[in-house]
C-alpha cells in the first residue's frame, strides 16, 4: 500500500465514523486531490467539515460541492488565499481559517449572510474589510494575532456578539467602541499591553470567560470585582503578585487561571477555601 493509498483509507475511516461531521486532521493532504466520492459521494448530508493540520495551501475543490455545509474548519494549514468559490456555500454559519497565511479578506466573503462564527487568529491579515460590518448574524469573532495596525469604529455595532478575541491588537488602551459589545459572553485580550482597565469595563455583566493573560497591570483591576456572571478568569504573567479576597465575592467565579505571576504554591488563604479553583 502506498502512502496516498493509506491517507485515502485513513480518511475513510474518518468518514465512516461521523458522515455528519467529517474530521480529517494531522494528514498530509498536499500532493492529493480528494474526491466526491471520499467525502461520502454526492449524495452526502455532510453539515460540518474539518481540515485541521493537513498541510494544505488552498481549500480542496471538492468542498464548494458540499452546498448545504453549515460548517467548514480549515485550522492550521498554510492557506494563503480564500477563493470565490466559497461563496457556493451559502448556508455557512462557522467558517474558520486559525494558523494559515492568509493577508487579506476578500470582500466576496461578506456575501455569506449567514456566517455566526468567523475565526481568523494566527494569519497575517493587516485590514479588515468594511463589508464585514453587514453580516448580521455574528456572533463570535476572533482576529487575535495578527498585524491589524487599527479595528475600526464599527466594531462596535456588533451589539449581538457574544465571544471576541482581539488578542495583540491594542497599544496599553482600549478602545471605546468595546464598551457598546455588553453582551459579550467571552472576551479575549491578552498580550495588549494594558497597565489597567477603565472603569467602563464593569459595563460586561454578561462575561462568562475574560482572558486578560501577558498585561502588565501596575494593580489589580478592581472592575473584576462588578462581574457577577464570571466564571472564568485568565491572568497569566500579567506581573500581579496576589488575588484579592474580594474575587470570592464574585458569585459565579470558579476558575482562575495565574500561571507565571511567582508564585511557587498558593497562599494559606487560598488553599483554604473551595469555592474557586486556582492554577498556578
Amino acid at each position: 500500500m502506498n502512502k496516498e493509498e493509506k491517507i485515502l483509507r485513513e480518511i475513510n475511516k474518518q468518514v465512516e465514523a461521523n458522515t455528519n461531521s467529517i474530521w480529517i486532521y494531522n494528514l498530509d493532504l498536499s500532493k492529493l486531490e480528494i474526491s466526491e466520492e471520499v467525502l461520502g459521494g454526492k449524495e452526502s448530508d455532510s453539515s460540518e467539515l474539518k481540515f485541521d493540520s493537513c498541510n494544505l495551501s488552498e481549500i480542496p475543490k471538492v468542498v464548494f460541492h458540499k452546498v448545504g455545509l453549515n460548517s467548514l474548519n480549515l485550522i492550521n494549514n498554510n492557506i494563503k488565499k480564500i477563493p470565490k468559490e466559497i461563496t457556493k456555500l451559502k448556508y455557512l454559519t462557522r467558517l474558520s481559517f486559525e494558523e494559515n497565511e492568509l493577508t487579506s479578506i476578500p470582500e466576496f466573503l461578506c456575501k455569506l449572510e449567514y456566517l455566526s462564527s468567523l475565526d481568523f487568529r494566527d494569519n497575517k491579515i493587516t485590514k479588515i474589510p468594511e463589508c464585514l460590518k453587514e453580516l448580521k448574524a455574528l456572533k463570535r469573532l476572533s482576529f487575535s494575532n495578527n498585524p491589524i495596525k487599527t479595528i475600526p469604529e464599527w466594531f462596535g455595532d456588533f451589539t449581538e456578539l457574544q465571544d471576541l478575541h482581539l488578542d495583540k491588537l491594542f497599544d496599553d488602551e482600549l478602545p471605546s467602541w468595546l464598551f457598546k459589545l455588553y453582551k459579550l459572553d467571552e472576551l479575549r485580550i491578552n498580550d495588549c499591553g494594558l497597565r489597567r482597565l477603565p472603569n467602563e469595563f464593569d459595563v460586561f455583566k454578561a462575561l462568562n470567560t475574560l482572558s486578560l493573560s501577558n498585561n502588565p497591570f501596575e494593580k489589580f483591576p478592581e472592575q473584576l470585582f462588578k462581574l457577577d456572571n464570571l466564571e472564568e478568569l485568565f491572568l497569566n504573567n500579567t506581573g500581579l503578585d496576589t488575588l484579592p479576597i474580594e474575587l470570592l465575592e464574585v458569585e459565579n467565579l470558579n476558575y482562575i487561571e495565574f500561571y507565571d505571576n511567582g508564585w511557587t504554591e498558593l497562599p494559606k488563604f487560598w488553599k483554604n477555601q473551595d469555592k474557586i479553583d486556582i492554577e498556578i
